[in-house]
């Protein structure tokens, strides 16, 4: 479902949403469900970082295929 960035950011959590179509990501940005795009994984990396440290709770949309970033996500944890 598309309610998850929202659900995360009302409750107080940034989040990385990892999307497979573009559209979507487009769509969850006009209504609002999501807050902001990253390019790519460093630089969804550096955004979650920087909320964090500012201690905002804010969306970010990800492109990509969940199969191929999760496991780059652990490696880097």
């Amino acid at each position: 479902g598309g309610a998850q960035p929202l659900a995360a950011s009302f409750a107080g959590a940034s989040s990385l949403n990892i999307e497979c179509q573009q559209s979507r990501i487009d769509f969850r940005l006009k209504t609002r469900y999501l807050d902001e795009q990253a390019r790519d994984i460093d630089d969804a990396l550096e955004r979650l970082a920087r909320y964090t440290q500012e201690k905002k709770a804010v969306s970010i949309g990800l492109l990509g295929n969940a199969s191929e970033l999760l496991p780059e996500l652990v490696r880097r944890a």
